[in-house]
């Protein structure tokens, strides 16, 4: 991906909604792009049930949490739909949903040395704030996603130097929630604009120049030094 804003890391998107909630904690190898992650629990009824007799899940809704050595050993893959309203914390970034919902796939397996694997992919139009007209920008996110998930520090330790890595308790399920909204927000610019000016709303760019040019400007203090040292010379 290009400049992508780390939507969990640090500024207004580090919070999360309010609600039932489990710690867990994230490494990526090599980097901080999370120094830690709320998982969040939203609704208790749609945990992953591992007794459904179908190998592939599409087309439904997604549960919101999983038990990921549940999914890993079963070698089912878990597809289907996540509703806008379960990915609170994009509203609370500033990220709107244009597609009807999201589209996803997981699945899970294991590493050599035993850990669980998260793989997937989500697909969804969503729609962010461009910063040179203020006007809307629909932007199309198509992102895989792998990581790993470590029950114990050790484990996470060995695994975060060739995945990023989710440290949770035994025990703990996995939300998925939360690794959807982090695919969203990071498939984010920096700073989202759009790639042609022609494609900005044209009255409200005329506005915005309008007011910059309005604007007094300030004097560099720069500016200001070298006209004493003139005056002193």
């Amino acid at each position: 991906m290009s400049e992508l804003l780390g939507g969990t890391g640090t500024g207004i998107c580090s919070g999360a909604p309010a609600g039932r909630q489990v710690e867990g904690h994230v490494h990526d190898r090599g980097s901080s792009r999370f120094d830690s992650i709320r998982l969040d629990h939203y609704n208790d009824s749609l945990i992953f049930s591992m007794t459904s007799r179908n190998k592939h899940q599409s087309g439904a809704r997604l549960p919101l949490r999983i038990d990921p050595d549940a999914l890993a050993d079963s070698g089912r893959i878990l597809g289907g739909r996540a509703q806008w309203v379960d990915l609170g914390r994009l509203e609370y970034c500033g990220v709107r949903g244009v597609s009807p919902d999201v589209e996803v796939r997981f699945r899970a397996y294991r590493e050599p040395g035993g850990a669980v694997l998260i793989a997937g992919d989500v697909t969804a139009e969503i729609a962010v704030t461009c910063q040179r007209c203020l006007g809307e920008l629909v932007l199309p996110v198509g992102a895989e996603l792998l990581v790993a998930v470590a029950r114990s520090q050790r484990e996470a330790v060995r695994l975060q130097e060739d995945y990023e890595t989710i440290e949770l308790d035994r025990g703990a399920q996995l939300s998925l929630a939360g690794l959807i909204e982090d695919e969203l927000l990071l498939a984010v610019p920096l700073v989202p604009k759009h790639e042609d000016r022609r494609q900005c709303d044209a009255e409200a760019l005329a506005r915005l120049e309008a007011l910059g040019n309005a604007a007094p400007r300030r004097e560099s203090p720069f500016q200001v030094l070298e006209a004493l040292r003139k005056n002193e010379r």
